[in-house]
């Protein structure tokens, strides 16, 4: 998965991390996330 031009101009923060860095924003990017909220706040 490659980032394209805008995506290195918003992320180049990330990218010049050491613990981040390009193969880092990579896996970020490959990664999807389900959140699931169960129940209610009571109040």
């Amino acid at each position: 998965m490659e980032l394209n031009n805008d995506e290195i101009r918003r992320y180049s923060r990330h990218l010049i991390l050491p613990e981040v860095g390009l193969a880092g924003q990579k896996k970020i990017k490959a990664v999807s996330v389900l959140v699931h909220r169960r129940g209610q706040i009571a109040g």
